[in-house]
This record gives C-alpha cells, sequence and structure tokens, in this order.
C-alpha cells in the first residue's frame, strides 16, 4: 500500500505512471490525483476524505487523520512546498500534519520534488531529514545537500527531465 501526497510534481507522476499503478493499493487525499487515478480501473483507489482546502486542492482534518491512522503503508510519496535546512515545508498547517501522521505511518518515505523547492521558504513544518529514505529530483541540489543527505542517511536519485 502507498500514499501519494498532493503536490504539482505528484499530480505528472500519476498521469505519467498510471498504467504502472495498476494492481496497486493507493490512498491519496489529493483531489487531482483522485480524478487521475480513477480513470485506471486496475488501481485499487482509496480517497481520503475530510475538509476541502479548495486552493491547494485536499482534503484534510479530523476524518482524514483518523482514517490515516487506519492503515500502515509500505511507502509513502511526497512532494514539498520548500526544502529547508531541518526539513520540509508547506504551505498549509493542514498539509503539514497529514505529512506528519502518514510518515509515521510508513515503511519507507520518499520525497519528490523539483531543485527549485531548495531555494524556496515556507511557513509550516512537515517531517524533518531524518524520516526521509529518498529524495527524488531532476538535477542536482547542490555540494551542500549531497552532503548532507550522505551523511543523515538520505539517497539521492535524479530523474532528470
Amino acid at each position: 500500500m502507498c500514499f501519494l501526497d498532493t503536490s504539482t510534481t505528484l499530480r505528472l507522476l500519476c498521469e505519467s505512471y498510471k498504467e504502472d499503478l495498476k494492481g496497486k493499493t493507493i490512498f491519496t487525499h489529493s483531489m487531482d490525483n483522485v480524478l487521475i487515478l480513477s480513470e485506471e480501473k486496475d488501481i485499487d483507489l482509496h480517497a481520503i476524505g475530510g475538509k476541502v482546502n479548495g486552493k491547494n486542492r485536499f482534503f484534510y482534518g479530523g476524518d482524514a487523520l483518523r482514517q490515516i491512522q487506519q492503515v500502515h503503508f509500505e511507502a509513502v510519496v511526497l512532494g514539498a512546498a520548500a526544502c529547508m535546512e531541518d526539513g520540509l515545508y508547506y504551505e498549509d498547517q493542514e498539509d503539514a500534519q497529514i505529512k506528519r501522521v502518514v510518515s509515521e505511518k510508513a515503511d519507507l518515505v520518499i520525497v519528490a520534488a523539483d531543485v527549485t523547492k531548495f531555494s524556496k521558504r515556507s511557513r509550516y513544518k512537515g517531517i524533518g531529514w531524518g524520516e526521509v529514505d529518498l529524495f527524488i529530483t531532476e538535477t542536482n541540489p547542490g555540494k551542500k545537500w549531497e552532503q548532507r543527505f550522505s551523511e543523515i542517511g538520505v539517497s539521492l536519485i535524479y530523474a532528470g527531465k
């Protein structure tokens, strides 16, 4: 079972790789991911519901958190609004809370974000770098980040454009 986060990067991944998700069980709180993946009948898709954040198109709140607490994920794939010194940050406090809870319920935490996120700042910390197992981005984020990831045991993969 896998949890796919809400983000533009993950929306693109869902569009590009939905064929590869056939036969898989996917949970998401992203309105966009639900719409994209619901087109593929062979994906066991679970929409995590709750209150709606219309601007960033995700579900959140007590109902969503209770649903997540009942599931153990083999992997979660998160996006990021900003990759800051002490972890991943998000625009919405409720979204950051979802990230914290799904990460606690997972065997493997993967982050997929474009390299521009390393130069951005955002408001609410979701998770620290120590909770991330694998970071996927399109190009090298720089020597500082390569060294930091190596020191803390985060594997770095370049997916390229």
